[in-house]
């Protein structure tokens, strides 16, 4: 199923033409207005049906016998698509023109982090796939905001939206090619990517803050965390790091399995800090 946004290049053209040549198989939807991309996508979240829903941008593809071998990781897991609510986690391989980078789930991640928590550390790619039709009813809405958010808007749906998977079911096989350097993401700049995650965690804050946030305290706190990384990132204001370097080992003291992740981070802050506060002094930096 596509749901096309009022493209003015001759795509429905195209779609139009594999439409009827597979009629069967291809159900074209073509937006009367532009929605945007949040909007499309809320849009689209409602037409979708089957066992398994999985979701796919327009720069992008799936990989051969996808398809089978998410029939087959269901078969062995005897789990029910309409009852049961599981995502399947298939790698996902990051694509630009003559190199490819694989990122496959970890066993020991799974099993250390609650669903919420594997996004807010980044540490499932599986990207809208392999969704049973119970947990997809379960499918929230992208916020009035996120335009207001950026292109990171789809980490709080992810997150609002992994806190009701029950079953992560890791698939050793490839699931969708992402391809890099093209579409709207390419053509900003680090610091607006940057500006946009930081607002993405901000609101995550805001909704694990709320009377039905349900997050998990180690979440939470990582939340904290990474949203003062990601500002100082941003800023790199010295006299703020120090602050922030407490808050950060407070939480690895109560959260040890974190430190893996965040102290390689914190150190390239530190580095990238210094070194700007020491051009700033040296007036080769404003």
């Amino acid at each position: 199923m596509i749901c096309e946004d009022c493209s003015t290049d001759g795509t429905r053209d195209v779609l139009s033409r594999y439409r009827d040549k597979h009629p069967d198989i291809i159900k074209l939807h073509f937006n009367a207005q532009n929605l945007g991309i949040w909007g499309n996508l809320n849009k689209v979240s409602k037409l979708a049906s089957g066992d398994v829903v999985s979701y796919l941008g327009g720069d992008d593809w799936f990989a051969p016998d996808l398809l089978a071998n998410m029939n087959q990781t269901i078969a062995n897991s005897g789990l029910d698509p309409q009852k049961d609510k599981f995502r399947i986690l298939p790698n996902t391989i990051i694509w630009s023109p003559g190199h490819q980078d694989r990122l496959p789930h970890n066993e020991d991640h799974i099993k250390s982090y609650t669903p919420p928590g594997l996004f807010l550390r980044n540490l499932n790619h599986s990207r809208l796939q392999g969704i049973s039709a119970a947990l997809h009813r379960c499918f929230p809405d992208y916020a009035d905001n996120s335009d207001d958010i950026g292109s990171w808007a789809d980490l709080v749906q992810e997150v609002e939206f992994a806190k009701h998977a029950e079953h992560l079911l890791i698939g050793d096989y490839d699931g969708s090619y992402y391809r890099q350097f093209v579409g709207v993401v390419a053509k900003q700049s680090d610091r607006e990517l940057s500006e946009s995650y930081l607002r993405a965690v901000e609101q995550i804050i805001e909704n694990a803050s709320s009377e039905n946030g349900e997050l998990a305290e180690c979440d939470k706190s990582y939340a904290q965390i990474l949203a003062g990384m990601v500002r100082q990132e941003i800023d790199t204001d010295l006299p703020a790091l120090f602050p922030l370097t407490k808050q950060v080992y407070r939480h690895l003291r109560n959260f040890p399995q974190d430190r893996k992740i965040v102290s390689r981070r914190l150190r390239i802050i530190w580095e990238k800090s210094l070194g700007n506060a020491l051009k700033r002094k040296l007036g080769l930096m404003r």
